[in-house]
């Protein structure tokens, strides 16, 4: 009987500590996705601006600022500040695209010549629930109507 309450505690551990890392990966997953969620929302947020341009201003060849001449004649500019993405649209109120969980460390356009395109390069981060720091860095080109 000893033998048998030794052995089925050794299991109960053992299931205890199966539990615990497979709670420990799934709480790990799900801060990756969300990050990743987050970036790519960023991202396409970015793309959609662009792919409705008529005109796109950029730096000579690189810079931290875009902004865009809409096919419906507003004009929207695209900065990152402290941290945040923010867009403002015909010089009114702007608006921090990115959530408070998650960082923006860089973010740059680059203009592209033949054909003409805009690089975009966004890095982001986040702090896990353990102090680790996740990042994940997106680039996408996009080719709008004319660049300046």
């Amino acid at each position: 009987v000893i033998l048998y309450i030794g052995l089925f505690g050794l299991v109960m551990a053992g299931g205890v500590v199966g539990m615990y890392a497979l709670f420990a990966s799934t709480t790990h997953n799900s801060e990756r996705a969300e990050l990743e969620e987050e970036g790519i929302y960023l991202s396409n947020k970015i793309a959609w601006y662009l792919a409705h341009a008529t005109t796109v201003q950029t730096p000579d060849i690189s810079g931290s600022i875009l902004t865009i001449k809409t096919d419906s004649g507003d004009v929207v500019t695209v900065w990152m500040q402290s941290g945040v993405v923010y867009t403002q649209t015909n010089a009114g109120h702007r608006e921090a695209l990115n959530n408070s969980n998650t960082a923006v460390q860089e973010l740059s356009f680059t203009r592209g010549t033949n054909p003409l395109s805009v690089t975009s390069v966004l890095r982001v981060s986040a702090r896990a629930a353990d102090g680790r720091v996740l990042t994940q860095e997106l680039t996408s080109t996009d080719y709008p109507m004319v660049v300046l």
